[in-house]
């Protein structure tokens, strides 16, 4: 860009020739036009011939400032480059500086530490996402613990929590009700609600035909989608039929 925009600056004249194919050997082009007939020759004085059929000014001063902006890989050597220029590149760079200034605000520096200071604060929220994520596996291995507990220390049938408060994301409440899985043979319903939606992870400590029964029962039954294997299960259905789904799952298993 900077040598586009000494070339500007030079204000080379721009003159516009036209030649019949036969006579193109004869031109300095950086590539052989597929044409037939006569072609237009753009001829920047002592800079280099384009054959090209578009606008063109008459001295390249016209053009403006020229500011390049995003480049994105086409093919192989090959990348298409955005760029502005004159009021376009002017209004442009007002906007990059106005960002700049606001991110070096927010950022407690200035606009040239700017940077430094935004590979910084990334350093800084890799450790801190580090140290959530430590803490995060800690705290769902201590509700894995008390649910163990209470689930134990519980009768027959199906135990349901709500862990709507404890928990974020269906993530969570499946990497829960997997790890309870594992250390019980009791069942259990352990859900979570939000907005409309009830996500759920049953697990049915009965064989795997009848639990793959039930599941089948509950799609029909209550429209519950998602599904699982082995006793565990995935579901999600509407937040209304909640009382309905645990009603219907407790029924199936007292029968056992």
């Amino acid at each position: 860009v900077g040598a586009a925009n000494r070339i500007v600056r030079e204000n080379k004249p721009v003159k516009v020739q036209s030649a019949e194919r036969a006579t193109l050997s004869a031109f300095r082009l950086r590539k052989t036009p597929k044409v037939e007939g006569t072609a237009r020759i753009i001829d920047v004085q002592a800079f280099g011939m384009t054959p090209c059929g578009g606008t063109h000014c008459t001295h390249t001063s016209e053009v403006g400032v020229i500011l390049t902006g995003a480049v994105e890989k086409v093919k192989g050597a090959l990348a298409r480059i955005e760029f502005f220029c004159g009021e376009r590149a002017t209004r442009r760079f007002y906007e990059i500086q106005n960002s700049a200034r606001e991110a070096s605000r927010l950022a407690s520096t200035s606009v040239e530490e700017l940077p430094a200071a935004v590979e910084r604060l990334k350093g800084q929220l890799g450790e801190k996402e580090g140290r959530l994520k430590d803490l995060t596996e800690k705290m769902l291995g201590d509700i894995c613990e008390k649910l163990v507990q209470r689930l134990n220390g519980s009768g027959t049938g199906i135990t349901s929590v709500d862990l709507s408060s404890e928990l974020e994301g269906t993530d969570e409440l499946r990497h829960v009700a997997s790890c309870v899985s594992g250390k019980t043979q009791r069942s259990f319903a352990f859900h979570r609600v939000q907005d409309n939606a009830c996500f759920m992870n049953l697990n049915l400590a009965v064989e795997d035909k009848k639990a793959s029964g039930i599941v089948g029962e509950l799609r029909s039954t209550f429209g519950v989608k998602g599904g699982g294997r082995g006793g565990f299960y995935s579901v999600t259905f509407d937040r209304e039929r909640l009382a309905g789904v645990l009603e219907f799952v407790k029924g199936k298993l007292d029968n056992e």
